[in-house]
């Protein structure tokens, strides 16, 4: 092996060690942020539930943790997108090197309509699908702590 492609391998174990990580990562605060969103939401009807004998609280009082983690899911959301581009940085990388590297060798066998498909990045999908998530979960619980 010549040494210009021992570089180029020895880059593309270093992309793809980065890629793994920043997958990794992505997914664990994915996953984190939902979570700590959804019971920060959620904790107003538990309060109502099991507290609320002991101390009353006025509806505005109630209705600041599910508006806090609707601010909290904007971060996050900005979160997710900046996360996504890092991957997708790192992927691109990977893909360059792979196409110089080996190149007339097709590894995967893919229709022209599904590699259309394949271009929506999951990583831009997901923060858009948890932040919807965590607005309807705030939005139902500011609903039932006004009308209810």
């Amino acid at each position: 092996m010549n040494p210009e492609k021992e570089k180029d391998m020895q880059l593309l174990e270093l992309y793809w060690e980065e890629w793994k990580y920043r997958h990794e990562n992505f997914w664990k605060r994915m996953t984190q942020f939902f979570i700590a969103i959804a019971f920060l939401s959620v904790l107003p009807l538990i309060y109502q539930s099991f507290i609320d004998e002991a101390i009353k609280l006025n509806q505005f009082s109630l209705s600041i943790l599910p508006g806090l983690s609707i601010v909290l899911s904007l971060f996050f959301l900005w979160y997710g997108f900046s996360e996504s581009v890092r991957l997708i940085a790192v992927n691109e990388k990977i893909n360059a090197l792979t196409r110089e590297n080996f190149e007339g060798r097709s590894f995967l066998l893919i229709s022209v309509t599904a590699r259309r498909f394949l271009k929506i990045r999951i990583s831009k999908v997901v923060p858009w699908l948890f932040f919807s998530m965590e607005l309807l979960i705030a939005g139902y619980i500011l609903l039932i702590i006004w009308v209810f």
